[in-house]
């Protein structure tokens, strides 16, 4: 790999009293870009800066040499695409950046997007093309050359900010600030809470470096919109707690950041965390739904189904049973009603089938007897024992586990037994609101089971009646 002049040799082979300057190397097959970047550098009085520019040789792992020692290197990312390989732009950058390192690279791109997944493989700094300006550059490149210098660093902040910040540090909220590029500028430390980060850990980050890849792009785009619309986002999102690896619901403010002239400088915003009460308005919602929609089933085992499906899709369960006592009430047997969040799991209801509980014997059994509900972390990691079905668990990746009883008049009248191919610890608010499904779920099946009662006995009389109207039919008269 070598590097190939552009057609205008005053930017590359002219160097002669320029030994004082910063040299930048712009590698690119752009000559509007070339041109564009020398009119702006030029532009900086007493520019520090000499541009050079040079083509990439046709290669998808741009090997780049070092020619001659450079200070900087800006790379057009249209470079990374220049061969059928597009989709090892993430190699073609890693390996550009290690064959010129430790000098600073900054990659000039078409999208903000992109430049922001670059910056995770370790890039200095990224331009977007639509948003070159005097201003941009200047800044960027005073930062990365601010420590080859012994000039005393400017106050970060005026006395006036410095109180705003002290009030935002004891807000009970998570609090932050980005700037145009999304990097954090500004984090309370109620927010480096949820990351588990010092502030100086957390400066100069993006969302890409903190949070999963989905999350991170959604909340990018929220910015992104921000930026364009000049509007405020005031809704509930999904947020992800690094510091316990926890999804939590979350109410967010974002809006614009502006300075004192008014001026767009970056985003910035406010969340605080309403998973609970989030949570208490969707089993509200369950509850609701599920009674008025269990009056409407035409049996007691089609009721129990219904219940199944709308608590896991509702609490989040990839499984769920139901154990009814065998008439002689020496055992559960296992019903008909089920949910499976997935036709793999039906393997652990067909297995199941030959199995009956006695009291105290399993989790069904031990939820039996005790009339409690009872939590399983991890079903796989306990003894048979413990938990009969282990292995069986184990093969279908089955692991989290609640059973809870329905209760009629004090006695068990099923067992509902719910599982999570997830590792799922104790959610004491969970079991309260489960708990209180079973509970109505047990008035509702009373009244249910007295309904069918009263039905059968109704059809046994008029049977009865039938036969005796026959059998007074066929007595003749003497």
């Amino acid at each position: 790999m070598f590097l190939v002049p552009l057609a205008n040799p005053a930017t590359t082979t002219t160097l002669t009293g320029l030994s004082a300057k910063k040299r930048l190397t712009l590698v690119t097959k752009d000559s509007g870009l070339v041109s564009q970047l020398q009119s702006l550098i030029q532009e900086i009085p007493d520019s520090p800066y000499h541009l050079e520019s040079c083509l990439p040789e046709n290669s998808p792992l741009l090997r780049f040499p070092c020619l001659e020692m450079q200070d900087l290197y800006l790379l057009d990312a249209e470079c990374l695409f220049a061969s059928p390989i597009a989709t090892h732009w993430q190699n073609s950058l890693t390996t550009f950046g290690k064959r010129v390192a430790p000098i600073p690279v900054i990659l000039v791109t078409t999208t903000a997007a992109f430049g922001l997944q670059a910056l995770n493989l370790g890039i200095t700094d990224f331009w977007a093309k639509d948003e070159l300006s005097l201003s941009l550059i200047r800044r960027s490149l005073r930062l990365i050359f601010r420590p080859l210098t012994s000039a005393p660093l400017p106050p970060l902040i005026s006395p006036t900010v410095a109180f705003y910040q002290s009030l935002m540090d004891g807000i009970p909220h998570s609090l932050f600030c980005k700037d145009l590029r999304g990097r954090f500028i500004y984090a309370n430390p109620a927010f480096l809470n949820t990351l588990g980060l010092s502030l100086a850990e957390c400066l100069g980050k993006t969302v890409y470096d903190l949070y999963p890849a989905d999350l991170a792009a959604k909340y990018d785009s929220d910015d992104q919109w921000l930026l364009r619309t000049d509007r405020k986002i005031n809704q509930v999102q999904s947020y992800f707690v690094s510091a316990c690896q926890e999804m939590i619901q979350v109410h967010v403010i974002k809006q614009p950041l502006k300075n004192a002239e008014g001026k767009l400088i970056g985003t910035q915003g406010m969340f605080w965390n309403i998973t609970n009460s989030q949570q208490t308005q969707d089993h509200l919602q369950l509850l609701q739904n599920l009674i008025s929609t269990i009056i409407t089933a035409p049996t007691f085992e089609s009721a129990l189904e219904l219940t199944l499906h709308q608590v896991c899709e509702m609490t989040g369960w990839h499984y769920g049973e139901a154990w009814l006592p065998h008439s002689s009430h020496q055992h559960l047997r296992l019903s008909q009603s089920k949910f499976f969040s997935h036709s793999d799991l039906l393997r652990f209801y067909h297995a199941s089938e030959s199995i009956t509980f006695e009291l105290n014997q399993g989790l069904p059994g031990r939820v039996w007897t005790s009339q409690k509900p009872e939590w399983i972390g991890d079903v796989s990691a306990e003894s048979t024992s413990i938990f009969l079905r282990r292995d069986l668990a184990k093969s279908l990746k089955l692991k989290g586990a609640l059973g809870v009883p329905i209760l009629v008049q004090d006695q068990v009248i099923a067992v509902l037994v719910f599982f999570t191919t997830q590792v799922r610890e104790t959610d004491p608010h969970l079991v309260k609101v489960v708990s209180a499904v079973a509970q109505q779920l047990g008035l509702v099946l009373e009244r249910k089971q007295i309904e069918v009662a009263l039905r059968q006995q109704k059809e046994l009389l008029e049977n009865l009646v039938d036969q005796r109207s026959g059998n007074l039919g066929s007595i003749q008269a003497p």
